[in-house]
């Protein structure tokens, strides 16, 4: 699968009349990205994290992502941090910069991608329970309920109109 370069894309909110600037990543690639971006990037958003450390756990999450580390069981923020010789503050506060979104709604739709890219590979697709289990999903009326959420359907649904 073919990933585009790391896309950084400003947008302007207002906040009580006073300017804010949020900075999301889409399709995290590679450090150079980070590297050619970096001078775009507004630190002052991080603080009290410095310049290093947010490069440094920005790397961690493409790492990650790549890697398909959001499939482990029990994924956990204190774990993740920790293994990125972080703190779980930091960390939180650099995937809600970046992705908007909270550590937990980051790890569930990155497993509803793969979920999604292996249900449409009928070469590695099997039952739907197993693969969300393949996908990091512990529980599958979890993985239901969060599926629909994100599609409108329900998973069984998708199978039946696909076959």
């Amino acid at each position: 699968i073919a990933v585009p370069k790391k896309v950084l894309e400003k947008r302007e909110n207002t906040l009580k009349n006073d300017e804010v600037f949020e900075i999301s990543l889409v399709n995290s690639s590679t450090a150079q990205a980070i590297e050619e971006t970096k001078d775009e990037i507004d630190f002052a958003l991080y603080k009290p994290i410095n310049k290093t450390t947010v490069e440094q756990l920005l790397q961690h999450l493409e790492t990650f992502e790549r890697k398909k580390g959001f499939t482990e069981h029990n994924l956990k923020l204190y774990d993740l941090a920790k293994k990125f010789n972080t703190n779980e503050k930091y960390l939180s506060k650099i995937i809600l910069i970046n992705k908007g979104k909270s550590f937990n709604k980051y790890v569930i739709d990155l497993r509803l991608d793969y979920y999604m890219e292996r249900f449409k590979d009928k070469s590695t697709f099997k039952n739907i329970t197993e693969l969300s289990q393949q996908s990091g999903f512990d529980n599958y009326p979890f993985f239901s309920k969060e599926f629909k959420d994100r599609f409108k359907v329900n998973p069984n649904d998708m199978r039946e109109n696909s076959i």
